[in-house]
């Protein structure tokens, strides 16, 4: 599945794979998780974002 627009966007700033699914939800789009994985551009396999890398060295400091 490929996902356009907006609807890519919003996607793309998601913070998490809930976040993401939510997004995808609200536009009435019902996915299973492997379905989510196998979306263009890959959320499985996309870097971390800063918040993310963020949270985690707030978890796990050096």
């Amino acid at each position: 599945m490929e996902l356009t627009g907006k609807l890519k966007e919003k996607v793309d700033k998601s913070e998490s794979r809930e976040e993401a699914k939510e997004a995808i939800k609200d536009a009435g789009i019902i996915l299973n998780d492997a379905e989510l994985d196998s979306i263009a551009g890959g959320i499985g396999v996309r870097a971390p974002s800063t918040a993310e890398l963020k949270r985690q060295k707030d978890k796990f400091p050096l």
